[in-house]
C-alpha cells in the first residue's frame, strides 16, 4: 500500500470520527438547554 493511500485513508477515518464526535457533543448541549419559548419578545 501506498504511504499517501494510507494517510488519505487515515484521514477520511478520522474525519468522520470528529462529525461523530461533534454531533454528540451537538445533542448533549441541546438536551441540557432548557427549551426556549416560541414567543420571547412578544409577549
Amino acid at each position: 500500500m501506498e504511504p499517501s493511500e494510507r494517510l488519505s485513508r487515515m484521514a477520511i477515518v478520522l474525519q468522520h470520527a470528529i462529525r461523530m464526535e461533534a454531533q454528540e457533543t451537538f445533542n448533549q448541549q441541546e438536551d441540557a438547554m432548557p427549551p426556549q419559548p416560541r414567543s420571547y419578545g412578544l409577549s
